[in-house]
C-alpha cells in the first residue's frame, strides 16, 4: 500500500483508504487466491486421469521371459 501511495504522491495526487477498506481488500485478495489455489489444484489432479482415460484404450503386453 505505501508503494501504491508513493506512486500516486509522484502523480501529484493523493490517496489514502480507511482501515477498513484495507481490511476488506486483504480479504478479497486472501480469497481470490484461495479461490486460484483450489482451482490449480483441481486442474493439476484431473491431468492424471486424463491420461489414464487415454491410456486405458490400450493393451499392453508384458515382456517378462
Amino acid at each position: 500500500m505505501v508503494e501504491l501511495n508513493d506512486m500516486l504522491r509522484e502523480a501529484g495526487e493523493t490517496f489514502t483508504l480507511k482501515e477498513a477498506e484495507i481490511e476488506r481488500l486483504k480479504q478479497l485478495t486472501a480469497q481470490y487466491e484461495q479461490q486460484l489455489e483450489d482451482q490449480a489444484s483441481n486442474i493439476l489432479s484431473s491431468i492424471p486421469n486424463y491420461f489414464g482415460d487415454l491410456s486405458s484404450n490400450y493393451q499392453y503386453k508384458s515382456i517378462t521371459p
